[in-house]
């Protein structure tokens, strides 16, 4: 059973994800703006779907070990690695030291017990995000969602031909924009993204 948010029917989606990622923050900087930009031509709907389908692949298909401890109970699972978490997590949302950095374990969306990282410190968090295989701050966060984020972007990227860009403005300072599907550490996964399509 999926469940969606009505709203994400009528709000495009990088109005959406600029909500949400906006959500992670505390706003203790008012000069201080972040923008999700994925193009106009899609709503907040199709991240929901894909996101929310992707988890039900994992779920089926085993992309990683387990989406969530209690599911690993009930399906007995005993694997503690897959292609897709291999050389990037240690456990369900304890990445490897090398792709771990300050702030992450932080990371809240939607008020979900925060939010507890400063806007202040944005731009700091972005920068350490491209330089791991995460293509999204959710997606740092455990290794289902991490799957799930980036089989969205690059459904969205790659098979809907959309842009996807975190843009970081503060007044004063040069105006940062993050691409994290150019990543070379996220190019290195684009194969095993590919394999849910391959039937």
């Amino acid at each position: 059973v999926m469940l969606f948010n009505p709203n994400t029917l009528k709000t495009d989606l990088s109005k959406w994800l600029t909500y949400r990622e906006n959500s992670c923050f505390i706003r203790n900087a008012a000069d201080v703006k972040i923008d999700i930009y994925c193009g106009t031509e899609y709503t907040g709907f199709l991240y929901a779907l894909v996101h929310e389908s992707a988890h039900v692949v994992d779920y089926v298909e085993s992309h990683t070990p387990y989406t969530e401890k209690d599911i690993a109970i009930i399906k007995e699972v005993k694997a503690t690695t897959t292609p897709f978490t291999k050389n990037t997590w240690k456990d369900l949302a304890e990445p490897l030291p090398s792709y771990d950095f300050p702030n992450r374990t932080s990371i809240t969306f939607y008020g979900d017990g925060g939010p507890r990282i400063n806007i202040s410190d944005a731009r700091e968090l972005y920068e350490h995000l491209v330089m791991t295989p995460f293509v999204s701050l959710y997606g740092s966060m455990t290794w289902a969602e991490d799957f799930a984020d980036a089989m969205t972007f690059y459904h969205t990227t790659h098979m809907l031909g959309q842009p996807y860009e975190i843009r970081y403005a503060k007044h004063g300072e040069q105006d940062r924009v993050f691409r994290p599907m150019e990543s070379h550490k996220v190019k290195e996964r684009f194969s095993l993204l590919q394999k849910p399509y391959q039937r």
